[in-house]
């Protein structure tokens, strides 16, 4: 099956590597190859000289990338070690923490390196926690588990650990990072991954298909607060939103989404928008970060995606990177991402293909919102098509009149409604980056103005006109007042009327005159100024 290729805002990467270089607003500054040797996660680090490196998961090792000159990263030492499919690594302070799960050879437990040290011969210790049963002289060794992540104040958690359900681990690494101090046990379910902010832990519960909220404010007995099950029921990953309102997870299935989540009220959390991406919906998801209003999300055989995410309804694929020789949904391709370093810099690796540093603006998807009503009542109208007759875009506003709707356009369009009971409706609008553009969408309903008029509609000419000037004139002098009303909603003229007729003058576009008589009767009169 060959890749879809996009005509606009892409361009082609030149290299004599092998592996697809499909790009949407995304370049590659630098590449690493590991040979023969197959890559997992991959995290970032800064020194306190303000060095830049990548840590590497290979499946037999860890790996310290320098990034100093980053179109041409070097190794500075690597540590070997189990053989695993699965290799994760997080930071605090000046240590690196990296786990395995399923292996052959001999456990790594928590390899635990000192980063200060960065030689040949680095300093580290691997660490295997005696974890105790709760009231009880039961203890568990520890030998595997499938991910960690480190919060803000120094909690390490480690998830889908070989230890009763492979819940969630907490330990404290701050008081003595080379031997983190057990704190207690989240065990209601398995964890594949998670991540926490404050005292909230969010868990993807990988066989339960859930997104899991955690009260971690008592380290020795976390409490679950909600979930939900997401849309492909296999929750690999999450990752909250900055502000805390907004969680983002991703199934590990083919036909799978990135998801977003209304996380402000935990007895009911609420899914906002699912995306897929632009490669087909084949492919698979893995490991989505938010980064500000942005998501960074790698998947397998399509490189990686970023996703301005700022209405978390409204998720638009604004850029993507694709560094993989392979297509569909299998397991191969990109597996991490990490976009946090300070130059901007964004790591991904490539199981087969490497470690690969690239760089993105971060370009705005451009967006239109609002509503449609029904001109006479105020009603929202359900379930009307909304054309953009130019790009091919298209939307139905929901059950309550709404819509939004982006893309990476920069161009002219027009908005095209032809509903049915309704006059057509139809204006010229401009997508721009950065921008959502709210619209209040009046359809008129079809000859309302003849059949709620009593006696001789007044007229409005010339229409269209091509000077913005038109004359309304009533005959039957029945007309009381009168209100001009543009494409927003807003009102731009509202005006009794005085004698038989009466100059109007406006700026070019569409508009609505909302005529009301003496006896009350109303008539509604589409104008178009050119």
């Amino acid at each position: 099956m060959m890749k879809k290729h996009f005509t606009f805002l892409l361009f082609a990467m030149a290299s004599t590597l092998s592996y697809g270089q499909d790009s949407l607003n995304m370049n590659k500054v630098g590449h690493l190859g590991y040979g023969n040797t197959e890559l997992s996660d991959v995290w970032g680090y800064v020194d306190s000289a303000g060095t830049e490196y990548a840590l590497v998961g290979t499946r037999a090792s860890f790996s310290v990338v320098d990034l100093s000159t980053p179109s041409s990263p070097t190794e500075v030492f690597e540590i070997s070690g189990a053989f695993s499919v699965w290799r994760d690594i997080k930071t605090w302070g000046n240590h690196a923490y990296v786990i395995h799960d399923s292996y052959s050879g001999t456990s790594d437990g928590i390899l635990i390196v000192d980063l200060d040290d960065m030689d040949a011969t680095p300093t580290y210790t691997n660490f295997f926690p005696m974890v105790p049963e709760a009231d009880s002289s039961v203890f568990y060794f520890y030998t595997r588990s499938h991910n960690l992540y480190i919060d803000e104040n120094g909690i390490m958690y480690i998830f889908g650990a070989d230890i009763k359900n492979g819940g969630a681990l907490l330990f404290d690494v701050t008081v003595d990072p080379m031997n983190p101090t057990y704190l207690g046990m989240w065990d209601d379910q398995y964890l594949h991954d998670g991540m926490v902010r404050g005292d909230t832990l969010w868990g993807g519960g990988i066989l339960a298909g859930n997104l899991y909220a955690i009260n971690v404010s008592n380290k020795s007995n976390p409490t679950t607060m909600g979930s939900i099950t997401t849309p492909s029921s296999f929750t690999h990953n999450c990752w909250v939103s900055d502000d805390g309102k907004t969680v983002y997870t991703t199934d590990e299935k083919p036909n799978a989404f990135v998801a977003s989540y209304d996380v402000t009220n935990l007895s009911n959390i609420t899914e906002l928008d699912r995306l897929q991406s632009s490669y087909g919906n084949d492919v698979i998801p893995h490991n989505t970060h938010v980064y500000g209003d942005f998501l960074v999300t790698s998947y397998y055989t399509s490189g990686l995606q970023i996703v301005d995410a700022e209405y978390p309804n409204n998720m638009v694929e604004v850029g993507y990177y694709d560094h993989s020789a392979f297509n569909g949904n299998t397991y191969n391709g990109s597996w991490g991402a990490y976009p946090y370093l300070p130059s901007g810099l964004i790591l991904s690796t490539d199981i087969e293909a490497g470690l690969f540093v690239l760089s993105s603006p971060y370009v705005r998807a451009s967006r239109f919102s609002g509503m449609v009503v029904d001109s006479v009542t105020g009603n929202p109208l359900p379930i009307v098509g909304i054309n953009f007759t130019n790009s091919g875009e298209f939307v139905n506003s929901d059950l309550l009149g709404e819509f939004i709707i982006g893309n990476t356009l920069t161009s002219a369009d027009t908005l095209l409604i032809q509903h049915p009971g309704y006059e057509t409706y139809e204006m010229p609008v401009t997508w721009v980056s950065g921008q959502n553009q709210n619209l209040f969408i009046e359809l008129v309903p079809e000859n309302i103005g003849v059949e709620e008029w009593l006696g001789t509609l007044p007229v409005i000419y010339p229409n269209p006109s091509a000077s913005g000037r038109f004359t309304l004139e009533d005959s039957s002098d029945e007309l009381q007042r009168f209100e001009v009303y543009n494409t927003l909603g807003q009102k731009v003229i509202e005006s009794h009327f005085l004698g038989q007729s009466e100059n109007l003058i406006l700026d070019s576009g569409f508009y609505f005159v909302h005529l009301i008589s003496k006896s009350g009767s109303t008539a509604v009169v589409k104008i178009i100024a050119q």
